[in-house]
Order: structure tokens, then C-alpha cells, then sequence
């Protein structure tokens, strides 16, 4: 998700939340079967499905074709904090 996260800074997940209430505009860390871990913000949702879509807010990241439709299930946790170490 660069610009936004750089090597070297943390993130806090939430993950003891409820699937269910995931929205548009959260940051979500998700396992993709052949990307691996992932920090996206998600697009849109179908709860019917329990799938996500997300994309990345960088012109190199992966597009959200192929990502393609996540499930719930890959979900690790939802971001809620960024700390950015200082840069000297």
C-alpha cells in the first residue's frame, strides 16, 4: 500500500472483530492464495457471498482484477493503527 506504508513501519491489526461488518474504505490484512499476506482496502462487499474486493492506492499495486473477489476466511485483521517510525 505504499505510498501510504513504507519498509520498516508497523501496523496494528484489530483481529477479534466481526467478519460481517467489514465496509468499503477499511484496510484489511488478508492471506491471497498467490500473493501471499496483502494490506488492502477494500472496494466493495457481498455479504451474501462473504467475499471482498480490494485494491492497493499505489499505481504499482496489484489491480483489483487480480486480486479478484477475497473470502471472509482469508481475512488476519483489520488496520487500525499506522506508526511510522522517524526517518533521519
Amino acid at each position: 500500500m505504499s505510498p501510504q506504508l513504507n519498509r520498516g513501519d508497523y501496523v496494528v491489526l484489530l483481529t477479534l472483530f466481526k467478519r460481517r461488518f467489514i465496509h468499503p474504505g477499511q484496510r484489511l490484512v488478508f492471506d491471497h492464495p498467490q500473493y501471499g499476506r496483502m494490506i488492502k482496502q477494500v472496494v466493495s462487499v457481498d455479504s451474501e457471498q462473504h467475499t471482498f474486493w480490494a485494491k492497493g492506492l499505489s499505481n504499482e499495486s496489484v489491480s483489483i482484477q487480480q486480486i479478484g473477489a477475497m473470502p471472509f476466511e482469508s481475512i488476519v485483521g483489520r488496520v487500525i493503527w499506522l506508526i511510522k517510525p522517524s526517518r533521519n
